[in-house]
């Protein structure tokens, strides 16, 4: 069981987050891709959840991309249980056309039990579906079905704009989310709005 709370709404998202990326190798003739992020943020916030009791989380992540093919493995680590407790394995296909963007996939969810904040947790799989347009605005959406212990979709939308400026380049942003019965919860879970420096 994952615990979704079912009413919230949630107006700003203050988790602090630190991401330090490395792009360890790329070739352009074959198009493979391998790299990875590590980010270190205040709390494990996810659509306005708050996962990890309040407390500071690392989140590395490494992936592969051959061509339009990309698998990524991501995981959260608790500082103060000292534990990793989520790992999510992802392989999703991207095209291209036009000036939009569209990708499928699949992702598996593993929850290690008897972990503090994640006690009874069960993994889940699920399908995912996203759309992009590109334009000054850069439109979005993504819909995730999970067909396992979810047993229903969540679907996330939302806008972003580059601004320059003279104290520097910005890009702002904002994210309404949908959960259509996952985990038995319906409603908007969560709205973000953003900005962050270029």
């Amino acid at each position: 069981m994952h615990p979704i709370r079912r009413t919230t709404l949630y107006l700003f998202n203050a988790t602090l987050l630190f991401v330090l990326s490395l792009n360890a190798y790329a070739n352009e003739e074959s198009k493979i891709t391998m790299g990875g992020d590590v980010s270190l943020a205040s709390e494990y916030n996810w659509q306005g959840f708050d996962y990890s009791d309040g407390g500071a989380v690392i989140q590395p992540e490494v992936y592969l991309s051959v061509g339009n093919f990309l698998g990524l493995i991501w995981f959260n680590y608790d500082i103060d249980t000292k534990k990793s407790d989520e790992f999510d394995y992802i392989l999703e296909y991207d095209w291209v056309i036009s000036d939009f963007s569209l990708g499928a996939g699949y992702a598996y969810y593993d929850y290690p039990q008897n972990l503090p904040h994640r006690d009874g947790w069960l993994s889940s799989q699920e399908v995912f579906f996203t759309l992009a347009y590109d334009n000054p605005i850069n439109p979005y959406i993504n819909i995730n079905y999970d067909f396992d212990e979810g047993e229903g979709a969540y679907y996330t939308t939302g806008l972003s704009r580059d601004i320059e400026s003279s104290y520097g380049d910005f890009a702002v942003g904002g994210n309404l989310f949908y959960h259509d019965d996952y985990y038995d919860a319906s409603g908007i879970p969560s709205v973000e709005i953003s900005t962050r420096r270029l």
